[in-house]
């Protein structure tokens, strides 16, 4: 079922100088949708997310406010069902509900943009799961829900960053006789021979 339904996967910025090494993001509603609960509202989904595993460890998945979680760290997925029975009207969040969250752990400081992306093959939104038999008989209808993407952003605390040293270039020529008068001493330069002869002048 076309819909502007929009889910999104927060990007948040995770620094060495925090004092823990778990960041946690939330997927949230970006844009709501839907006015008849019945026909419009969710009543189940399944998503799954991947990220990299190189440098995130999910150590959890969150609660969800269209309905109980089941959950499997193992395959980064969830799944979501109404606690009340599939015949009741679904539910519609507004914009900012949860979705749900994830929770990870840094398993190594290395600077950069980890992207969490939406399995969008995986990621089914159940607006009505059908019935099957009897005189009832209707196909299951889901949403075509958009799903964005995030991120975790790593920065390391530890490294700094110079301003570059600017230096001005010296006047080609060389000084004059004057720049060299200090107390009744005179130092004359010889631009031929590169040469600086002392002499001292009567006071």
């Amino acid at each position: 079922v076309d819909c502007d339904l929009e889910w999104t996967i927060d990007t948040v910025t995770y620094s060495s100088d925090m004092n823990t090494d778990e960041v946690f993001v939330d997927v949230k509603v970006s844009k709501a949708w839907g006015t008849d609960a019945d026909t419009e509202g969710v009543r189940g989904f399944s998503a799954a997310i991947d990220y990299d595993k190189d440098v995130l460890e999910l150590i959890e998945i969150g609660e969800s406010e269209y309905g109980s979680t089941n959950s499997s760290i193992a395959s980064a997925m969830l799944t979501v069902t109404l606690a009340s029975e599939s015949d009741d009207a679904g539910i519609i969040l507004p914009e900012g509900g949860l979705v749900t969250y994830f929770g990870f752990k840094i398993k190594k400081i290395v600077a950069g943009t980890y992207p969490i992306t939406w399995k969008k093959n995986d990621t089914k939104v159940v607006l009505d799961p059908g019935s099957f038999g009897g005189t009832n008989n209707r196909p299951a209808k889901y949403a075509d829900v958009t799903l964005v993407d995030g991120a975790i952003v790593i920065k390391d605390a530890a490294v700094t960053t110079t301003a570059p040293v600017t230096t001005t270039p010296t006047t080609p020529g060389g000084p004059t006789q004057e720049d060299f008068i200090v107390k009744g001493s005179t130092v004359n330069y010889d631009a031929s021979t590169d040469n600086y002869m002392d002499f001292f002048t009567e006071s």
